[in-house]
């Protein structure tokens, strides 16, 4: 039988002869005693177990574990990575801590069983807290917005503030403190020449002891329910009683015009109770043109009828009110306050003296008396 001859595969040159002989992809076995070692590349040594095509497996993933490692800890290195990381955990702590906080108020709430009103106000009573702050089986007492009772407790014309807190036994407790009426205060402006309608004022605001000008709600009311009716009632009453500030700007009132009303009621009530006069301001109006005058009223004491009401209107002008006060207090202790009753105006825009306005029914005794006079005159 023909037999072939495999003749072995011509070296490259530069090679040696005995490289004629190899596995793809390895070097020439050497022998080193009983033991065989391969290389996968030369200068490689591997193990018996070892693939002869390549790195293993493992050592592949070494390496990829390693330049993996070498990349995030150079990322971490950066002042950034490290803020971001410190935040998250901050809010993460956070988060966790409300979300645990929230789960037990949650598990641990009970409705709102009263409120209670523990402050003395004028106006502001416990049925009114009943319906502007409810209460009940729908309400939430750890949940209560606080700061939403306040505010509505606060929109209240005459509330200055308030707050509310919780209480034991699932109460919320509620104090107010409210502005104390001093002065009402009338725009003419809104109405007519005369600062009243049918006789009546028609009060826009009213300023209170601290010099606060408060607007009182538009409309006859302030809400609907029979508490608020009742609120507003009462505080409209007690503004009627008290001196009427009249504004006959073009404008509506603001605090600054305000203030001016205070300083001249004051200046007025000083001269006044210098001079000893029974008098007392009811009103002050300003026109629009700046021009002052007051209403005095009161009951006349000692020097003649204490039953007969006194009121009249002090014309100032706009300029050199305080002497013209002065002019008018002494001419008054004179002999003037005998006739009060009969006054209807004292017009003390003059450089001296004052001219005097008398009622009509004044004037017609003092037109009677002439005409008696006349007559005795005439038959003498």
């Amino acid at each position: 039988m023909h037999q072939s001859h495999r003749l072995p595969r011509q070296p490259v040159r530069g090679q040696s002869a005995s490289a004629g002989l190899y596995r793809r992809g390895a070097a020439p076995a050497q022998s080193s005693g009983a033991h065989t070692r391969y290389f996968s590349r030369p200068g490689r040594p591997t193990s018996r177990g070892a693939s002869r095509l390549g790195p293993s497996f493992w050592q592949r993933f070494s390496a990829t574990v390693g330049r993996c490692w070498a990349a995030l800890t150079a990322f971490s290195s950066s002042t950034r990575v490290r803020q971001t990381c410190v935040h998250g955990g901050i809010f993460a702590f956070w988060l966790l801590t409300f979300g645990g906080a929230y789960a037990g108020l949650r598990a641990l709430d009970k409705p709102v069983s009263a409120v209670e009103l523990m402050s003395e106000n004028q106006f502001t009573t416990q049925r009114l807290i009943d319906e502007l702050v409810p209460s009940g089986p729908d309400t939430s007492f750890y949940l209560y917005d606080l700061r939403q009772a306040q505010r509505t407790l606060a929109e209240l014309p005459w509330v200055r503030s308030a707050s509310v807190l919780r209480g034991w036994s699932g109460k919320l407790k509620v104090t107010v403190e409210e502005h104390v009426p001093a002065f009402a205060w009338s725009d003419i402006s809104e109405q007519n020449g005369e600062g009243s309608v049918n006789g009546e004022y028609r009060f826009s605001a009213f300023v209170s002891k601290d010099g606060s000008l408060i607007e009182l709600p538009a409309g006859e009311v302030y809400g609907d329910t029979p508490a608020s009716l009742s609120a507003v009632e009462n505080l409209r009453s007690t503004i009627s009683m008290l001196p009427v500030f009249e504004w006959n700007g073009e404008f509506s009132a603001t605090q600054a015009q305000s203030d001016d009303f205070l300083v001249q009621y004051d200046e007025i009530t000083r001269v006044l109770e210098t001079g000893e006069l029974d008098l007392s301001v009811a009103s002050l109006r300003k026109s629009a043109a700046g021009s002052w005058s007051v209403q005095l009223e009161s009951l006349q004491s000692g020097v003649s009828d204490a039953s007969v009401p006194v009121s009249f209107e002090l014309r100032l002008g706009s300029k050199d009110l305080q002497s013209r006060l002065q002019r008018f207090v002494t001419i008054y202790n004179r002999g003037l306050h005998r006739d009060a009753s009969t006054i209807a105006y004292a017009d003390l825009r003059y450089t001296s003296g004052l001219a005097i306005g008398w009622q009509k029914q004044a004037e017609q005794d003092l037109t009677d008396k002439k005409l008696q006079g006349l007559g005795k005159n005439g038959k003498s």
